[in-house]
């Protein structure tokens, strides 16, 4: 009687070390990717007319760090110009002054010509077939 010797069974795989670096790699891009490709759908076929939210956006961006510019330099420069450093008194006519020229201002940005945004605008829109 002749003893043969049975083969060892190989993995199905060859690299069975790279499976978990393949998981991550394709969790990364299922992370990364869809928000990117729903992002660059959105802005190139105009949906949820996404130009007029970023216009928005940026109009009372600018109007809050001007109102925040205009306070600090009420509170600070004011205060140190005058030698009052702290204190309820400096802080209240700041807020005052800061209500007051809200609505103006505001009105004034609103009134602004919105041709729409540098990304709407490098994009050409689509008709639809």
């Amino acid at each position: 009687m002749t003893v043969t010797s049975v083969p060892e069974a190989k993995p199905a795989s060859p690299n069975l070390a790279s499976a978990p670096v393949l998981a991550t790699r394709a969790a990364v891009d299922a992370l990364v990717g869809l928000p990117l490709a729903v992002t660059l759908a959105i802005l190139k076929y105009r949906l949820y007319q996404i130009d007029v939210i970023i216009n928005k956006a940026v109009k009372y961006g600018l109007l809050s760090v001007t109102l925040t510019a205009v306070y600090a330099a009420i509170v600070v420069g004011i205060g140190t110009l005058v030698g009052y450093v702290g204190g309820p008194l400096l802080t209240v006519a700041a807020a005052v002054v800061i209500a007051t020229l809200f609505q103006p201002v505001r009105d004034r940005a609103s009134s602004l010509p919105g041709q729409g945004t540098a990304i709407s605008a490098r994009i050409p829109a689509h008709p639809a077939p």
